[in-house]
């Protein structure tokens, strides 16, 4: 028998292959403020899951491998691969933000609707494919057009 930190202790063995990947989202040349960008593996047999990040005002994002715990201890990046992209950002019908505060289910039951065009938000229909090597940082931008 063996003693030391059991399998709950430790970090998956995939953590040690990440990859910090960060870029930039724009649509028509404007920074997307308050979109989740999703690099989702395209062969779900790929270790590590997927990663997800969030843009701020500049339209900049950092991913991170998404595990239980606190967001402060969530692993930046994720594992080189093929990745479909999507870009995601749901906004009031008037155009405005979402409330501060409100999750997206709540937001649907207050009519939100998605502002990404589905070429680049629908998992099934995204023309976003990414592949992401070893090169850390990898950066890769998001150029969208609503066109």
């Amino acid at each position: 028998m063996s003693i030391g930190c059991s399998q709950s202790d430790t970090e998956p063995a995939f953590f040690a292959d990440l990859v910090i990947v960060n870029g930039k989202v724009t649509i028509d040349g404007n920074p997307v403020s308050g979109a989740t960008v999703n690099f989702i593996p395209a062969d779900l047999s790929q270790s590590g899951g997927i990663g997800t990040g969030v843009t701020v005002i500049t339209g900049d994002y950092d991913l991170i491998t998404p595990q239980p715990g606190s967001l402060e201890s969530q692993p930046k990046g994720i594992v080189p691969g093929s990745y479909k992209v999507t870009i995601t950002k749901l906004q009031m019908p008037d155009g405005s933000p979402v409330p501060e505060g409100t999750d997206d289910a709540m937001a649907m039951a207050m009519n939100a609707r998605e502002a990404i065009p589905e070429k680049y938000s629908d998992p099934e229909k995204t023309e976003l494919l990414v592949e992401v090597d070893h090169t850390s940082p990898f950066v890769q931008n998001f150029e969208l057009k609503r066109e």
